[in-house]
C-alpha cells in the first residue's frame, strides 16, 4: 500500500511540473506572436508599401497634390529640405521659348516616405497656352513623366509611368501652376499602381534655361 501511494504522489509531482511547463510555453508563445504583429502593424505606411526607418526629412509647403493610390487617398504636402531653400519649385524657359522644364516632387509626411513627382520638358506652360492637355502617348521632343517613389528602409523603390499618364494644365500665373492629372506607374519588377483623380497647385518661380 504505501509503494502505491509513493507511486501516486510522484505522479501527481511530475503532473505539476508539466503543468506549469505547458503555462509558461503557452505565454511566451503568444507574446511572440503579439509582438510580432505590433512590428508589423508600426512598420506600415499609408500605402501598405514602406517601413518606419527613414533618414530623410521634410518640411510643409505651400505646395500641394492630391491622387487615389491603389482605391487610398494621399496627399502630398512636403518638401525635401535637400531639393530647395525656397518653397518654390522651377519653371525654366530658355530665352527663345524653344525649351521648357518643369519638375516638382513631393512628400507624403515629414519623413518623405511616400514622394510624388512630374516631370514635363518642352512644354509649354503659359497663360496663352491654358488649357493644357497632356496625352499619355508619346509626343516628339516632349517628355512627360509621372514618378511614385515609395520608401523601404533608406531605399526608394521607383513606380514611373510607361505611356499611361494624362496630365492637364488648368491655370498657370507667374507664381503658381494648377492642373489635373492619373495614370499608372510601374516598378522595375512590372509592379503596377494605379494613380487616379489627381490634382495639383504648385508654386513656381520662372528662371532662364541655358542652353548650349
Amino acid at each position: 500500500m504505501y509503494k502505491y501511494s509513493k507511486i501516486i504522489k510522484t505522479m501527481k509531482k511530475y503532473n505539476l511540473f508539466f503543468l506549469i511547463l505547458f503555462i509558461t510555453t503557452l505565454f511566451f508563445s503568444c507574446g511572440s506572436k503579439e509582438s510580432k504583429t505590433t512590428g508589423s502593424n508600426a512598420a506600415t505606411d499609408v500605402i501598405g508599401e514602406a517601413d518606419s526607418i527613414s533618414p530623410y526629412n521634410g518640411r510643409a509647403s505651400e505646395s500641394i497634390a492630391k491622387a487615389t493610390i491603389n482605391g487610398r487617398q494621399v496627399e502630398f504636402k512636403f518638401m525635401d529640405n535637400a531639393a530647395t531653400s525656397e518653397n518654390t519649385f522651377n519653371l525654366a524657359q530658355s530665352a527663345d521659348g524653344k525649351y521648357t522644364q518643369f519638375v516638382f516632387e513631393l512628400g507624403s509626411d515629414d519623413k518623405m516616405r511616400e514622394k510624388l513627382g512630374f516631370m514635363l520638358i518642352n512644354h509649354t506652360i503659359s497663360k496663352d497656352s491654358i488649357p493644357l492637355n497632356i496625352p499619355p502617348t508619346k509626343q516628339e521632343g516632349k517628355q512627360a513623366k509621372l514618378e511614385l517613389g515609395i520608401q523601404k528602409s533608406s531605399v526608394f523603390i521607383s513606380y514611373n509611368n510607361v505611356d499611361a499618364f494624362t496630365c492637364s494644365i488648368t491655370a498657370a500665373s507667374d507664381t503658381e501652376i494648377e492642373g489635373t492629372f492619373a495614370g499608372q506607374v510601374k516598378n522595375p519588377a512590372g509592379r503596377a499602381i494605379k494613380v487616379e483623380n489627381g490634382s495639383f497647385k504648385i508654386k513656381i518661380k520662372k528662371v532662364e534655361m541655358k542652353v548650349q
